[in-house]
């Protein structure tokens, strides 16, 4: 693997909590066919597009500015 122990060195350094994950399934056909599924996602997951970002300069109508009262 390219750079794996130096990923894992990295990622050490935010000191993960490693822990063990199980599948279970009714038959070995439907446990591969989840596993596969589920691999797919993690290499390949959706693109999460961004919405546009709000400029505060365009919202100025919410914001006001108050006089110090005359005593």
């Amino acid at each position: 693997k390219a750079g794996g122990t130096g990923l894992r060195q990295f990622k050490s350094t935010f000191a993960p909590k490693w822990e063990p994950h199980y599948a279970a399934a009714q038959t070995p056909l439907s446990m591969a066919i989840g596993l596969a599924d589920i691999t797919r996602e993690v290499h390949n997951p959706n693109k999460i597009t961004a919405a546009e970002p709000r400029k505060i300069h365009n919202f100025d109508e919410y914001y006001e500015l108050a006089s110090k009262q005359a005593s």
